[in-house]
């Protein structure tokens, strides 16, 4: 998003996690983004994951928990009212 680059999960300190930053690409400064509710319902910490951005909405799906077990869920962060949903999409299986 402009000048900014975003990430998610992956690893740190050797320890997978579920958080959103973003760095401003002129300022070489880290900030964190996050949910606007605490209490609300978040992915789980992972790695190994896709992310995109639509418009100003992140897209997370699958990627590995911290036991490596294959995760198959789709979630949505919307970066301007900083809400996290969980997209329930139908079993291809």
């Amino acid at each position: 998003m402009g000048d900014k680059a975003i990430i998610f999960g992956g690893f740190e300190e050797g320890c997978r996690n579920n958080q959103i930053r973003s760095f401003d690409l002129v300022t070489h400064k880290w900030e964190n983004i996050c949910p606007t509710d605490a209490n609300a319902k978040t992915p789980i910490a992972r790695a190994g994951h896709s992310m995109n951005l639509v418009g100003t909405s992140l897209y997370i799906f699958g990627g590995k928990d911290e036991d490596n077990g294959k995760l198959k869920d789709l979630w949505k962060f919307d970066l301007e009212n900083c809400v996290w949903t969980e997209l329930v999409t139908p079993n291809p299986e």
